[in-house]
């Protein structure tokens, strides 16, 4: 097969200076001469382009020739060089490709039209690549082995991945207000894993994975996030796993724009209902209540958490099982009947913690009476008042007295009230620090002890009982 064409003046330059790396290796005068030439023009710099001859080359040829500026004459005013992802991502499918391409160039026979053909393909796409160094094709050395070149083609492909995994993460906004660490993790990975492909080829590093490292090193800085694990020389990643680091990569988008998005209906589902709870200050419409079962509906069918403590308790408020279908049952999970028998006295058992030695106040119908006095035992109550509402008569008169007693820790509402009072009741009880359970789902112990967990466990642990 004839050697490839050079294009372009870069590309005659640097063919040149390989020459001479090359030529540097058997003649002593050469390699003089090159080191003549690097003590003339300044300090030699390390280039992700150049190629490693060996233990017996000069030291030439992991360098470039950078002039050295002037004492005093730095630019320290020039900007941090900024990386762009998507150049990542279009270089390094590139290079991919190439990678692969000289592999079947090598196993096909000489003159083969499809070959050259995609050869010349990829060449004109290069064209539109900054700083994107095709050694696979172009070096003058002997290419490494097909298994090794595969095994960089692969890494190049992890690499793109992960570029345009930042791209997608950062345009649904799911890199706000900063990337999650096992995003970082997993660039530093496929970025080391790259680079270790490239030792086992014998070159010293790459364009692609010295930007992502870049654009790694500016996170981890910015952010203060620590990354332990392949960000140095001395722990390079493994150049083989690139399928299952592909895998994890692909698992972390997808888990992240899914929290993101349900975050989202969360917050969206959230204050529909509560627009509705407020609305109905205390006891909600027919409409209200469709539109907050609605909201339960939408709810459960999107995955979220049934047992979202700001859901249930604001459907809580105004509605119980009884006033929804389904799925504000679901929510309010008022029924224990058929939890397993440790579940139920496991809810015995801390509703009685809470409620040992304090009194309390239950408001109910004359026919509740029997019911209300038999929690004393198991809930292990100090004492407990049980004032009934006639189905005839107002219920604030009755209530509004029973709760400027000083012998009240906790007040147990069974009785439906009206909107207005419902409203008038909660007021009551706020200004004279009276917390209050709803009981929807019936009197047995367990159910209300299941109510007091879930409603105000968190204020009676806060508060001691009253002497």
């Amino acid at each position: 097969m004839s050697e490839p064409r050079v294009t372009d003046v870069g590309e005659a330059g640097a063919l040149l200076f390989r020459a001479l790396v090359d030529l540097a290796n058997s003649r002593p005068d050469v390699r003089d001469a090159l080191a003549l030439v690097a003590k003339a023009a300044g300090e030699a710099a390390p280039s992700p382009q150049a190629e490693d001859a060996g233990a017996d080359g000069p030291v030439l040829v992991d360098k470039v020739l950078t002039p050295r500026p002037m004492p005093g004459r730095e630019d320290s005013s020039r900007p941090p060089r900024q990386v762009d992802l998507s150049v990542i991502v279009r270089r390094a499918r590139w290079k991919a490709a190439a990678c692969r391409l000289a592999v079947d160039r090598r196993a096909a026979e000489e003159g083969d039209a499809g070959i050259a053909r995609l050869e010349e393909n990829l060449r004109r796409q290069r064209a539109d690549l900054e700083d994107c160094w095709a050694w696979m094709l172009d070096s003058p050395r002997n290419q490494p082995e097909d298994r090794l070149l595969l095994d960089v083609a692969a890494c190049y492909d992890t690499v793109a991945l992960a570029a345009e995994s930042v791209e997608h993460l950062q345009e649904r906004g799911a890199l706000d207000p900063k990337p999650p660490a096992e995003l970082l993790y997993l660039l530093a990975e496929s970025q080391s894993a790259l680079l270790s492909a490239l030792h086992k080829c014998d070159l010293r590093g790459d364009s692609d994975q010295r930007d992502l490292f870049l654009w790694l090193k500016d996170q981890t800085t910015r952010h203060r996030i620590y990354v332990d694990r392949h960000m140095r020389l001395d722990d390079p990643a493994d150049s083989s796993g690139s399928e299952e680091l592909g895998d994890r990569l692909k698992t972390l988008v997808v888990r992240r724009v899914k929290n993101l998005e349900q975050g989202r209906l969360r917050g969206q589902l959230l204050n529909k209902v509560r627009y509705h709870v407020q609305k109905a200050d205390g006891r909600a419409t027919e409409p209200d209540q469709r539109a907050i079962e609605v909201a339960c509906a939408e709810w459960i069918k999107a995955g979220l958490d049934a047992k979202d403590a700001e859901l249930v308790g604001l459907v809580a408020e105004v509605m119980s099982s009884e006033d929804g279908g389904a799925a504000v049952a679901e929510v309010l999970g008022e029924s224990t009947d058929g939890a397993p028998t440790e579940r139920r006295r496991d809810i015995l058992v801390e509703s009685r913690a809470l409620l040992e030695t304090r009194r309390v106040l239950m408001i109910g119908v004359a026919d509740q009476a029997d019911d209300a006095h038999a929690l004393v035992e198991p809930l292990g109550l100090a004492a407990l008042r049980f004032v009934s509402i006639p189905s005839n008569v107002e219920g604030m008169p009755l209530i509004e007295p029973e709760l400027d007693r000083p012998d009240v820790d906790l007040v147990l509402i069974a009785y439906r009230l009206p909107a207005e009072d419902y409203a008038s009741f909660k007021t009551l009880c706020m200004e004279k620090e009276r917390p209050f359970v709803r009981l929807p789902g019936g009197l047995a112990a367990e159910q209300v002890g299941h109510q007091v967990l879930r409603q105000v466990a968190w204020r009676l642990r806060q508060e001691a009982p009253k002497a």
